[in-house]
This record gives C-alpha cells, sequence and structure tokens, in this order.
C-alpha cells in the first residue's frame, strides 16, 4: 500500500515539473513573438536612453583626457618644486594659467583672422568656384596650344570637351552649400561643447590633484572583479600602453604645432590668400599619419586655385618640402622611435581605425597598433621559447 502511494506521488511529482517546464518554454516563446514583433521600438528606447547616458557623461571622458595630456607638465612642474610645499596644486594651476593665456591669445589675435578667411571663402569665393575652375582650365588649355601642346589620347579630349562644355564642373558648385552647412552646424552646437570643455577642466583639475587615489581606485575595483594574475596582466599591459601613448601623443602635438607654423609661414611667403587657415589646417590633419598631409595638400592646392595656377604649383611645392622636412628630420628628433611601426602597419591601421571610429580613430590607429603589435611579438617570443625549450629535452641525453 505505502508502494503504492510513493509511487503514484512520484508519477504526480513528476508531472508537476512537466507542467511547470512546459510553462516556462510558453511564458518564453510568447515573451518572444512580442519581443521580436517590437524589437524595433525596444531598440529604439535603449539607442536613445545610451546617447542620453553617453551625452551625459561627454564632460568626465573628455576631464580624463585633458588630465592625461596635463599629467606630463604637471609631473615636470612638481620635479621644479619638489621643496614647494603644495607643490602639486601649484604646478597645475600654473598649467592651467598657461592653457587658459594661449586660450585667450587664439581667440584675441588668431580666431578674427580665421573668421575673415571663412567669411571671404564662403560669401566671395566658394559661389564663383565653378566659373574660377573654368577659367583656370581654359588658361591651361590656351597655354597647352601656344606650347604646342596637343592632347592625342581620346579619353583626354573627352574629358577637355566635358570640362569646356561644364558639365562636370558645375558640381563643383555644391561646395559652398556643403560648406556654410558645416559652419552653421558648428556655430549652433558651440555653446554645448564650451559648456562640457567648462565642465572638463573642473573635473580635470580634481582629477590631477587625486591622481594616486583614482588610480588605486580603479585598480581596487579590478581586482574585486579580476583574478590577480590576469589582474597584474591587465596593470603591466596599461603601464606598456600609457608609455607608448604618452611619448606618441605629446609627440605629435609638438609636431603639429610646428608643423602649423611652417605652414603658416610658408604660404604667407608665397601670398596664399587663406594662410592661416591653411596653416591651422596642415597642422590639425598632421595628426593623421601619412593621409593628413595629402588632404591637407589638395585642400591648399584646391584654395591656391582662387589665385590661380602658379599659387598652386607654389603650394604644392612648399606643402611637400615641408612634409618631406617633417618626414626626415622633425618627427625622428621629436617622436623618434616611439611606436615602431612600418608604413605598411600605420597605412593599415589607419584605414582600420577610421573606418570604425573617424578621424579620432585614426590619430589614435598609431599607439593602439603598436600596442597590439608588442603584445603579439611577445606572445610569439613565449611560444617560440617554449617550443625550444621542449625540443631541448626531448633531444637530452639519457642518464643511465
Amino acid at each position: 500500500m505505502r508502494q503504492d502511494r510513493k509511487t503514484k506521488f512520484e508519477f504526480k511529482r513528476k508531472y508537476i515539473q512537466y507542467g511547470i517546464i512546459s510553462f516556462v518554454i510558453a511564458t518564453a516563446v510568447f515573451c518572444s513573438f512580442f519581443l521580436v514583433k517590437d524589437l524595433g521600438i525596444i531598440y529604439g528606447h535603449i539607442s536613445v536612453v545610451v546617447k542620453k547616458l553617453f551625452n551625459a557623461l561627454i564632460p568626465l571622458f573628455l576631464g580624463a583626457i585633458l588630465a592625461y595630456l596635463f599629467n606630463k607638465p604637471v609631473m615636470a612642474l612638481e620635479k621644479a618644486f619638489k621643496k614647494v610645499k603644495g607643490k602639486r596644486i601649484i604646478s597645475i594651476i600654473i598649467v592651467y594659467v598657461i592653457i587658459f593665456g594661449a586660450i585667450v591669445g587664439i581667440i584675441n589675435f588668431v580666431v578674427p583672422k580665421v573668421q575673415q578667411n571663412l567669411v571671404q571663402l564662403i560669401n566671395n569665393d566658394l559661389p564663383e568656384y565653378s566659373s574660377v575652375i573654368r577659367y583656370n582650365f581654359e588658361q591651361t588649355i590656351m597655354w597647352a596650344k601656344e606650347k604646342n601642346i596637343t592632347f592625342n589620347n581620346r579619353k583626354i579630349n573627352d574629358y577637355i570637351d566635358k570640362f569646356s562644355n561644364g558639365s562636370y564642373i558645375e558640381k563643383f558648385s555644391d561646395i559652398s552649400n556643403i560648406v556654410l552647412n558645416w559652419v552653421i552646424k558648428f556655430a549652433t552646437s558651440i555653446t554645448h561643447w564650451v559648456f562640457n570643455f567648462s565642465l572638463a577642466m573642473v573635473l580635470a583639475f580634481y582629477m590631477l590633484l587625486n591622481k594616486e587615489k583614482l588610480l588605486y581606485s580603479i585598480k581596487d575595483i579590478i581586482n574585486l572583479f579580476v583574478n590577480k594574475k590576469y589582474s597584474e596582466r591587465i596593470f603591466y599591459e596599461a603601464d606598456q600602453f600609457n608609455l607608448i601613448l604618452g611619448g606618441y601623443i605629446s609627440g605629435v602635438l609638438i609636431d603639429a604645432i610646428n608643423m602649423s607654423i611652417l605652414a603658416t609661414l610658408g604660404l604667407f611667403i608665397i601670398g596664399h590668400k587663406y594662410f592661416l587657415l591653411m596653416g591651422i589646417t596642415v597642422g590639425t590633419l598632421n595628426l593623421i599619419p601619412y593621409f593628413g598631409s595629402i588632404i591637407s595638400t589638395a585642400i591648399g592646392c584646391t584654395l591656391g586655385l582662387f589665385q590661380g595656377i602658379p599659387t598652386v604649383v607654389y603650394t604644392l611645392i612648399v606643402l611637400i618640402s615641408l612634409q618631406q622636412i617633417d618626414g626626415n628630420i622633425i618627427q625622428p628628433k621629436i617622436i623618434g622611435k616611439r611606436v615602431g611601426l612600418g608604413p605598411l602597419w600605420v597605412i593599415t591601421a589607419v584605414l582600420a581605425f577610421g573606418s570604425f571610429w573617424g578621424v579620432f580613430g585614426m590619430i589614435l590607429a598609431v599607439p593602439f597598433t603598436a600596442l597590439l603589435k608588442t603584445i603579439l611579438e611577445r606572445l610569439i617570443q613565449k611560444k617560440r621559447e617554449k617550443v625550444q625549450n621542449e625540443q631541448l629535452v626531448n633531444t637530452a641525453p639519457e642518464k643511465k
């Protein structure tokens, strides 16, 4: 009798378990149906929340970047004031005074000139760009005919006819609208960025003031969630990346400032109308390896076209000469061989990072790739040593 009750109870419990499992599966399928059905709406809500969170954290991220950039000069000043009480806060204040002084100087002396260049470019030159190209093209054809230069290639003659008829030139009229829209968007967002930058400067101040405590807190959090063996590896790789990134960033910033000054002077000497605007453009784009110099040269020659073909030729000579001086003399002295990457690595890295993260990715492509290359080389070396040790063990004579 007891055995029958026991069997009956187990039988009921088994079916209860089956019922619970069936209910859970049915509920999951039912929820999944509505989840998939409204996936677009859910994704839209999630993306809005993530975007708002990211926008709220922009001052924090920007503050961390500024603190990292200011850290080296602050450390250098701390060494100079090593016997002074409160050397940390004094060093930070000096760096901030220099930064704000530079910003005030740029706003008072550089920005008005750049503004004049932009107004001249947008209001006067860009609307007439198509006619300028047509005029210079016709002048080039006349010069070629005077020198008895003929174009025998059929494709070249076709392009000449199309340019002469204006079928290609009219497409350049859209350039003014593109630039104007960009300037309007930039002007409307500048207030937002000024607020974020001001808040980021305040956050960077406190990060620099309490950087040791902040770093210890980050290490404690990593140690809390990561095994000690792996956390030590993370800290080691972070130190290696800091050495690569710190040297590279400071080097390329100094190099960009040098190139900006040299390009401004060189273009001023040849009488380029937009020498100041182009000097800033050359220095900024110089942060992007290889491609930045090509883009800045193309922009400089395009703007030089407003003054005629000779200005284009002089601009080309000046910028290419400066790039050769920078690549062969200035960069090796300032940056040296901190990253240790060949041209193939650099070009591939810039293209790959740029495709995912745009201009910012192109700027940081080199140090990140240098770190990855260092890690790969270290892993390969360990693997090679392991194989060599195994071979030595296998080939060692056995003891009798």
